[in-house]
């Protein structure tokens, strides 16, 4: 009925890792002083605060691993010039490109006559298909589509 309590209390409450929820004694585990770490539910926006400003946690210890950041920025900007040679053979500057593809839609809007002339009875309104050339270099370069009944209005 009444049981012996043989439980030797020590002084080290919870787990042995650092973000464990109990109070450890430090001749028993001792830890360094862990500034601001992430705890057991991931960092919070204290230690985050860290990341971002310093370039590590603050504890010092974690090895930031930047892989994704470097693939995003540096990579992308540190093209051979060899490379940008040879792109140019394909790659057409999109100022000249829009301006060609304007002009193009201008001229052929010049050109369009007033009436066209069928073989009924009747003349009716030129067609717009004419106009699908340059309105398709337009939605290449601004990958933006302008319906050609948009021109005839």
């Amino acid at each position: 009925m009444l049981r012996r309590r043989n439980v030797t209390l020590s002084y080290q409450r919870g787990g042995w890792a650092p973000g464990s929820k109990h109070q450890k004694h430090m001749s028993l585990n001792p830890t360094m002083y862990l500034y601001r770490f992430a705890g057991p539910h991931g960092p919070g926006p204290y230690v985050m605060k860290y990341w971002w400003t310093l370039g590590c946690l603050p504890t010092g210890l974690e090895r930031p691993f930047r892989l994704s950041e470097f693939l995003a920025e540096y990579q992308q900007q540190h093209v051979p010039i060899e490379v940008e040679e040879w792109l140019k053979c394909f790659v057409r500057n999109p100022y000249e490109e829009l301006a060609d593809a304007t002009s193009e839609l201008l001229k052929y809007l010049e050109e369009v006559p007033r009436r066209e002339n069928t073989r009924g009875y009747r003349s009716i309104e030129s067609g717009v298909s004419s106009f699908a050339a340059p309105l398709a270099k337009f939605e290449r370069q601004l990958n933006v589509r302008v319906p050609s009944l948009a021109l005839r209005a």
